[in-house]
C-alpha cells in the first residue's frame, strides 16, 4: 500500500514537472508578426532599395529624404509611376513596397535680351496696331506664323482715375485698352464655335510701384510697363502657342493677368512670368513671353 502511495506521488510529481515545462515552451514560442517595408529610390543606377521591418499593425516611420543629381525628391507613392502618394499613418499589415517620386529641378535660364522691359519707355507709345513675329518660352525665341495675332491698343486720357490714399490727390491717368484678335482659322474656328468675341484686355499699374503722384492735377507718372489684365474668355482657352509658334502645349497660356511694355528695340512684350519683373533691377523669368512689331 505505501508503495503504491510513493508510485502515486512521483507521478504527479514528475507531470506536474512535464506540464511545467510544456507550458513554458509553448510561451517562449509566441512571436510577434512582422512585414518588411521596402523603399525603393525608382530610378536607374539607384542605391540599393531600403527594407526595414514593422510590427504588424504598427506605421513604417518617414526615412530622410534621399537625394538624385538633378532630381527633386517629392515624397513615397505606392506605384512605380508616382501616382498615389502613400500616407505614412497607414498601419502596416503586409510586405508593401515604396517608390520615390522625383520631378527635374527647375534649371533657371536667363531671359534674351530682347525679352528686357523698357522702363523708360513711355506708356503712350504702346497705342497703334502690333503684330505677334516671335514668341519666347522653354528658354528660346522662335518664329510665330505671319499675322498669327494681332493686338491692337487704345490710350484714353481717364482724368481724376488715380487716388493718392495718403494726400488724396487726383492725378491723370492714360488707360490702354487692347483687343486681340487671331489671323489663324483653326484658332477662330474654335472661338467661333463657343461665339467668344476677341480677347479684350484693360492696363493696370496697381502692381508696379514705379509711378508717381504729381501735385493735383497733373499727370501721374506711369512707368512704360504694366499689367494688362484679360477676361473669362482668356482663362479659359490661352493664346495657342502650339499653333501659333509651334511652342509645346505644355505651357500653361491662360493666364488673364499678363505683363505688356516695350523692349529697347521699341517692340511690344505680351507674356506671363513667374517671378516679379516689375521692377528694372529685376530680370524675372518669362513662362512665355509674346514678342510684337508695330503695323
Amino acid at each position: 500500500m505505501k508503495k503504491t502511495k510513493r508510485f502515486q506521488l512521483i507521478t504527479l510529481l514528475v507531470l506536474t514537472f512535464v506540464m511545467s515545462t510544456v507550458l513554458s515552451a509553448c510561451d517562449n514560442d509566441v512571436t510577434t508578426t512582422t512585414w518588411k517595408v521596402t523603399f525603393n529610390y525608382n530610378y536607374t543606377g539607384a542605391p540599393s532599395a531600403t527594407v526595414v521591418e514593422v510590427n504588424d499593425g504598427e506605421t513604417v516611420d518617414r526615412p530622410a529624404a534621399p537625394t538624385r543629381p538633378e532630381y527633386d525628391f517629392k515624397g513615397w507613392c505606392i506605384d512605380s509611376d508616382c501616382t498615389t502618394p502613400f500616407d505614412f499613418t497607414t498601419p502596416i499589415t503586409a510586405d508593401i513596397t515604396l517608390y520615390a517620386k522625383w520631378e527635374l529641378t527647375p534649371v533657371f535660364v536667363p531671359d534674351p535680351e530682347i525679352t528686357r522691359l523698357d522702363f523708360e519707355s513711355s506708356v503712350t507709345a504702346l497705342e497703334g496696331t502690333w503684330k505677334v513675329v516671335q514668341v519666347y518660352a522653354n528658354g528660346s525665341v522662335s518664329d510665330a506664323v505671319a499675322d498669327a495675332i494681332t493686338l491692337s491698343i487704345t490710350a484714353e486720357l481717364d482724368p481724376y482715375e488715380l487716388v493718392d490714399g495718403e494726400a488724396y490727390i487726383h492725378n491723370q491717368v492714360y488707360n490702354l485698352h487692347g483687343v486681340m484678335t487671331f489671323g489663324l482659322p483653326a484658332i477662330n474656328e474654335i472661338l467661333d464655335a463657343e461665339e467668344i468675341p476677341p480677347y479684350r484686355g484693360l492696363a493696370w499699374w496697381e502692381d508696379f510701384s514705379l509711378g508717381e503722384v504729381v501735385e493735383e492735377g497733373g499727370f501721374y507718372k506711369q512707368p512704360g510697363p504694366a499689367i494688362m489684365k484679360f477676361g473669362a474668355d482668356m482663362r479659359d482657352f490661352g493664346l495657342f502657342l502650339d499653333l501659333v509658334a509651334g511652342i509645346s502645349t505644355d505651357i500653361q497660356t491662360n493666364n488673364s493677368d499678363l505683363i505688356i511694355g516695350m523692349n529697347k528695340d521699341g517692340q511690344l512684350l505680351l507674356g506671363y512670368s513667374t517671378a516679379p519683373i516689375q521692377f528694372p533691377e529685376v530680370n524675372g523669368n518669362w513662362s512665355y513671353c509674346l514678342i510684337f512689331d508695330k503695323e
